[in-house]
């Protein structure tokens, strides 16, 4: 998470920079990232 929140405050500044900030919704949207391991006890969810 720490990466992530660097990342996002790097987008919020430079939308700040451009005055873009007041007017932008920024949305953020996942999955459940699926498995990395075929024979993973989470298979299938």
């Amino acid at each position: 998470m720490p990466a992530a929140d660097e990342q996002i405050g790097k987008v919020v500044a430079a939308l700040e920079a451009r005055g873009l900030r007041e007017n932008t919704l920024i949305v953020f949207h996942s999955d459940n990232g699926g498995t990395r391991n075929r024979s993973s006890s989470a298979k299938g969810t």
